[in-house]
């Protein structure tokens, strides 16, 4: 798989840098296939103030130097002619975030990784907004990590948040596949209907006839993860909580240590409202796998 990492310099430390090398390599064990991309403007204080760099390099090769040095120290082994900095005229997230999708197109990406936000907390790139708008606008699947996040050595849990739509079957057939290249155990979240449990009206048709749609759903999962003999648990929950609440309590009951969630292409698309992956990526400590589908794609 082909991994555009999304970086700005000076903006994670050491730690931060190592983590996200060591999620990426999970996805791209071969870092042939690993290529950097880094979005510059006149905005950034760190270049326009850099006096004493000639100003032909200030947005271009000096970046780069500032890239390879902090990859070199994380022992990120990152080529450096995979190191691509493509300057901005002015500043929007929006932009920013178009401009790093055409480095990913270049490289024919498949995975665009993203930081949730800086460790300083400056309203700045790689901030949730910017990975939020990714979300969005992104074509290809994302890998989002928290800095302050702890990646394991090798990735054995995952928590897949299911909306159980008809599109939702292939969207497992892709975790599947991913939790057999890492021998990782699989559980499938959905959150249901309050009414999947409790009713005023418990021989309300509809309302029957929703509590089989979605057993039928969950066993059919089941049997789906036994043909891949991926090791699965399907947790159902109907609560009046948040949904993003439900997914991160459960991530953290099985150990999760990667939680994967979908997303449509689009400005204003998003699995379950947008609102759940947003406030999964903001509040959860774990690195978040976005699968995109592409809008007005059923299948």
């Amino acid at each position: 798989m082909k991994v555009l990492w999304g970086f700005a310099p000076l903006q994670q430390d050491n730690l931060a840098i190592k983590g996200m090398f060591k999620s990426i390599r999970q996805f791209s064990p071969d870092t042939k296939n690993i290529s950097v991309g880094c979005v510059v403007s006149e905005s950034d204080s760190y270049l326009s103030t850099a006096f004493d760099v000639p100003a032909n390099e200030r947005y271009s090769t000096y970046p780069k130097k500032l890239i390879l040095g902090e990859l070199k120290k994380a022992n990120a082994l990152v080529d450096g002619n995979r190191i691509q900095v493509v300057q901005q005229k002015g500043f929007t997230t929006t932009k920013a975030v178009d401009r790093l999708l055409e480095v990913a197109k270049s490289q024919k990406a498949e995975l665009l990784a993203l930081f949730t936000h800086n460790k300083t907390g400056l309203k700045r790139f790689f901030l949730g907004s910017f990975a939020e708008t990714a979300i969005h606008r992104s074509p290809i699947d994302l890998l989002i990590v928290n800095p302050k996040s702890e990646i394991p050595q090798s990735i054995k849990n995952v928590i897949f948040a299911s909306d159980f739509s008809d599109r939702s079957k292939k969207d497992l057939e892709q975790v599947l596949e991913l939790c057999e290249s890492l021998g990782a155990r699989l559980t499938v979240f959905h959150a249901a209907e309050v009414t999947y449990s409790w009713s005023p009206d418990e021989d309300n048709s509809e309302i029957l006839a929703y509590r089989k749609k979605t057993d039928r759903m969950a066993q059919w999962v089941r049997e789906a993860c036994q043909k891949k003999g991926v090791s699965c648990e399907v947790i159902l929950k109907s609560e009046f909580k948040p949904t993003s609440e439900l997914i991160l309590k459960a991530a953290q009951k099985v150990k999760a240590q990667l939680i994967i969630v979908s997303a449509e292409t689009g400005p204003a698309a998003a699995l379950m409202g947008g609102s759940v992956t947003r406030q999964i990526v903001r509040n959860g400590k774990y690195p978040v796998l976005v699968i995109k589908r592409r809008k007005g794609n059923r299948s």
